[in-house]
C-alpha cells in the first residue's frame, strides 16, 4: 500500500513539474483578462477608437471580446457599425501580449533545440530486437532416460526449442 502512494505520489510530482508552466499560464490568463475588465469600467477614458472594414474586423476578432491588431491584442468595451465600418472602442492589453509572447518564447525554445543526443544514446535506439511471432503455450519438453546401471538412480536432460534469433547490434 505504501508502494502505491509513493508511486502515485511521484508520479503527480513529475506531472507538475512538467505540466507546471501552463497551469501558471492559464491561471495568469485568467486573472489578466479579470484585471481589464475591471479596467474597462473604471477608466473608460482609457479607450482606443479603431476604425476597420468588416473584413479586417472578422480576421483581427479574437473570441468575443479581444481584437489583435497589428500584433498587439486589445480588450473590446464596445462596437459600432456604420455604413460597413466597424469602430471598436478598446483598451491595449499589454499584459497579455506579453504572456503571449513568453508563451511562444518558452515553446520557441523548446522545439529549436540544437543540440545533438550523445552518439552512445543514438546507437542504443538503433538497434533493432526481434520480438519472438509465436511465443510457446505448452512447457518445454523433457526427455528422461533409465540408465543401465544401478548406481545412478534417474536423471532428466531438458531441451528447450530458441524460437527467435539473438538481437543485432
Amino acid at each position: 500500500m505504501l508502494k502505491r502512494y509513493f508511486s502515485i505520489s511521484l508520479l503527480l510530482f513529475l506531472l507538475a513539474n512538467m505540466a507546471g508552466f501552463y497551469v501558471y499560464f492559464y491561471f495568469r490568463l485568467g486573472q489578466i483578462r479579470q484585471e481589464m475588465r475591471a479596467s474597462i469600467t473604471d477608466s473608460p477614458e482609457k479607450l482606443q477608437k479603431i476604425s476597420l472594414s468588416t473584413a479586417q474586423y472578422e480576421n483581427a476578432k479574437k473570441g468575443e471580446d479581444e481584437i489583435e491588431w497589428h500584433g498587439e491584442l486589445y480588450d473590446v468595451a464596445k462596437i459600432e457599425v456604420n455604413e460597413g465600418r466597424v469602430t471598436v472602442f478598446a483598451l491595449h492589453d499589454e499584459a497579455e501580449t506579453n504572456l503571449f509572447a513568453f508563451l511562444n518564447q518558452v515553446v520557441n525554445a523548446a522545439t529549436q533545440d540544437d543540440k545533438t543526443p550523445p552518439v552512445s544514446l543514438l546507437h542504443y535506439l538503433s538497434l533493432v530486437f526481434t520480438v519472438p511471432s509465436i511465443v510457446p503455450v505448452a512447457p518445454p519438453s523433457v526427455q528422461s532416460f533409465q540408465p543401465f546401471t544401478l548406481y545412478i538412480f534417474q536423471s532428466s536432460q531438458a531441451f528447450v526449442e530458441i524460437t527467435s534469433p539473438p538481437p543485432r547490434s
